[in-house]
């Protein structure tokens, strides 16, 4: 019988708190595992979870062949090698983030190592040789810190990082030790980039990554607190997108779980209203219903971003989709922060670049200074329109037009005139703008 220690029982309870968050976090980015499947679920559990397994496998498939040819030294890879390899980094997610020719050369020198599971990859305060490329398994991100109420440091985890990740360049890239520790959660299959290699192809890319992405984080004063080491491990989890107009930026079914920071352009808020017209010519809000995305499906049967008109649900005639131009975002708003977006998207009116930041890490508690996440959130709820409150201002707008169409009506049916002498060019012509 093993017997623990304070120390040891104290860290087991931390690690499984820690795998606990993790877990509840990737439950949340998989959330697509509750939509409707393609195929139809039975009661074989072992079949139904086969099926999902199937549609949505994030596992980096990696032949015998192209590991036998990334454990061959570098300075004896063939042409035809290192396109095979290149060919695989193309599917591989934190390749794709490189430009082509940046991919062919990391083929010819990275190197495939195993490492079994309970393995110290980095030590926190080590000189930094080399980055990674996780291909298979987990490796867990600790640090040391100081608990107060125990007085004492402990080695806490911070991040998980999982298949298709990067870790290690921060150190690199600023010619400094490590500083945390990583230790292969699970069997692990990493592909490593030495630092004299890293110099050569990867350093001015990361390097201009860093600066614009920097550059960025200082146009917002919530970063203003942040200290250096923060605002690296910011730079390397985020990313300067750039969208076209009439581009989707942001929408209730997207799952990747960014926050944005408009840096230029305008952004307009695009509200669904589903509307059910009664027999008696009455028009109700339908409600919202979870795992429905009425928007979505409107967008896919009708949608035009020159003119939104109502559309019709072919499967009842008594339902139609009201577009309604909500308001807009500019440069320094931020949304994506967890506010209220049923039945809403974000869509840019002119070109837009924004920065993705993840939410995950803005709400943990180092990043969350003042509770300012929380803060915007509770401000954008209370600023923009609910859908009850968008249905009430179409109702008075249809009143006035239906008013304001009866009342011409009757005006010219009581001064009715044989032969006008007025015409159409003797109307001035601010009179004669229409609404858009």
């Amino acid at each position: 019988m093993v017997f623990l220690t304070k120390e040891q029982i104290i860290k087991r309870k931390r690690e499984a708190r820690f795998r606990f968050k993790t877990a509840v976090r990737k439950a949340f980015l998989n959330k697509k595992w509750l939509s409707e499947l393609d195929e139809k679920i039975g009661e074989d559990v072992k079949k139904n979870v086969a099926i999902i397994l199937n549609r949505s496998n994030k596992k980096v498939g990696i032949t015998l062949l192209e590991k036998s040819i990334l454990k061959t030294p570098v300075n004896k890879r063939t042409e035809e090698e290192v396109d095979i390899i290149n060919k695989l980094f193309d599917k591989i997610p934190c390749f794709q983030i490189f430009m082509p020719i940046i991919r062919k050369k990391l083929a010819n020198v990275v190197e495939f190592y195993f490492y079994p599971k309970g393995k110290k990859l980095y030590l926190e305060g080590q000189a930094s040789q080399s980055m990674s490329f996780i291909i298979s398994g987990e490796v867990v991100v600790t640090r040391l810190t100081f608990i107060k109420s125990d007085k004492e440091i402990i080695d806490e985890p911070v991040n998980l990082l999982g298949c298709a990740e990067s870790f290690g360049e921060i150190g690199l890239l600023y010619n400094e030790r490590r500083y945390a520790s990583c230790t292969a959660q699970t069997d692990c299959e990493l592909l490593l980039l030495y630092k004299e290699d890293f110099d050569k192809i990867l350093r001015p890319t990361l390097e201009s990554k860093h600066e614009n992405i920097t550059q960025a984080l200082r146009r917002f004063e919530y970063f203003n607190n942040y200290t250096v080491e923060k605002i690296r491990e910011c730079c390397v989890m985020s990313k300067i997108v750039q969208y076209d107009p009439q581009d989707i930026i942001f929408s209730q079914n997207d799952i990747s779980n960014f926050s944005y920071f408009v840096l230029s352009g305008q952004c307009m808020i695009l509200q669904c209203l589903k509307l059910r017209e009664k027999p008696n010519g009455k028009v109700s809000l339908v409600a919202p219903k979870k795992r429905m995305n009425a928007l979505d499906m409107a967008i896919t049967k009708n949608f035009s971003s020159d003119r939104l008109k109502p559309i019709t649900d072919g499967d009842d005639a008594s339902i139609k989709y009201q577009f309604v131009d909500v308001g807009t975002f500019s440069v320094g708003a931020v949304f994506g922060i967890g506010e209220n977006i049923e039945n809403r998207i974000i869509i840019a009116r002119t070109i837009v670049q924004c920065l993705l930041i993840p939410r995950l890490w803005l709400f943990q508690k180092a990043q969350n200074i003042g509770n300012v996440w929380p803060r915007i959130k509770l401000f954008l709820n209370s600023s923009i329109p609910s859908q009850e409150k968008l249905f009430e201002e179409h109702l008075r707008n249809q009143k006035w037009k239906k008013y304001k169409k009866t009342t011409i009506e009757q005006i010219k049916q009581h001064n009715r005139i044989s032969d006008p002498e007025t015409r159409f060019y003797n109307i001035p012509i601010v009179c004669r703008i229409q609404e858009q």
